[in-house]
């Protein structure tokens, strides 16, 4: 009897394992259920194969967006052009509006009237990715108060959600080790009621030794590190 290794996999395939079990968690059975119904959602005008490509394709787009979002050379998608892609991923069989449930429902995994709606999408892709008309495009907030970065009045300024995670993520503590940030709260600080969220940084060790603020409402994703605190360059920015 012979015996064969298992053909080692490359590093491009193990990313792409990694890539696919982190988009579709549910496997095989999540691109089948979700496929299905998206092919309903809009009155069959793609059979199963099409509305599978279709979902598919637009939850990678989606997450191939956050994972290149650093601020500055990758600033996300606008839910215009966001829908203007799930188009032409369905061959231009959907119209405009008949994009927009389908890209609600691939996002975020139910049908809502609520949601299904391009103010919806826009509002949810400026809060992810941010906008050029609000805030400022700054380090440090025009007249904040307090401790940069520690004090709720005077929060670290970025571009939307994926930029607090990418601020974060780039964090590291005085002595060059890496943190863990859990958020905790949105709290509204100053005259304009502004929301400000709070994180808890932990040590290696787990064990909590600071508080971040961030405000995600502004241009540009802030380099400079509160007291006590450094940033390790951005690797994605090219």
């Amino acid at each position: 009897m012979s015996w064969f290794k298992p053909k080692k996999k490359t590093a491009e395939e193990e990313s792409l394992e990694l890539l696919n079990k982190r988009v579709f968690p549910g496997g095989e059975t999540e691109k089948l259920t979700r496929s299905m119904e998206l092919s309903k959602i809009c009155g069959l005008k793609l059979d199963f194969k099409e509305a599978q490509f279709v979902y598919i394709s637009t939850k990678l787009l989606f997450e191939i967006q956050k994972i290149k979002f650093d601020g500055v050379s990758h600033c996300g998608t606008t839910a215009e052009l966001f829908i203007q892609e799930v188009i032409k991923f369905s061959k231009n069989k959907l119209s405009y509006f008949e994009a927009i449930p389908v890209v609600s429902y691939v996002l975020f995994g139910r049908v809502d009237p609520t949601i299904t709606t391009f103010e919806a999408l826009k509002i949810y892709f400026i809060g992810l990715f941010g906008s050029n008309e609000q805030g400022y495009d700054c380090d440090v907030i025009p007249f904040a108060m307090g401790e940069f970065g520690v004090e709720p009045t005077n929060p670290v300024p970025v571009r939307g959600v994926a930029g607090s995670n990418s601020y974060l993520q780039r964090l590291r503590s005085s002595n060059g080790e890496t943190v863990n940030c859990k958020r905790i709260r949105a709290i509204k600080t100053g005259d304009a009621n502004l929301m400000v969220d709070e994180y808890e940084v932990f040590d290696t060790k787990n064990i909590l030794f600071s508080k971040i603020y961030v405000c995600p409402y502004h241009q540009r994703i802030s380099n400079k590190a509160p007291k006590g605190f450094s940033l390790i360059a951005n690797s994605s920015v090219s």
